[in-house]
């Protein structure tokens, strides 16, 4: 489902737009192995660091375990059309 989001909203972003993908899961086949698949899939992509104080870094992205910071599992990862 995220795969389908991520296509279907990609045709309407401007070039040079932004797009947070974010979810409320901690797993990998909702999360970075979306984003890696999205990647390799579309040529005017880039994934764009997040610079935060907050999560832990993996090959795409950034997550948040549950109780870290008092907060539930959220996933992040920035990305940029481009131009």
């Amino acid at each position: 489902t995220q795969y389908q989001l991520l296509q279907n909203l990609w045709p309407i972003l401007a070039p040079g737009g932004l797009l947070l993908y974010i979810t409320c899961s901690v797993l990998k086949a909702e999360n970075e192995q979306v984003i890696t698949r999205f990647l390799g899939e579309m040529s005017d992509a880039t994934e764009l660091t997040i610079h935060a104080n907050w999560g832990i870094a993996l090959c795409c992205g950034k997550q948040v375990i549950p109780g870290e910071n008092n907060m539930d599992g959220f996933y992040y990862a920035l990305l940029q059309k481009a131009h």
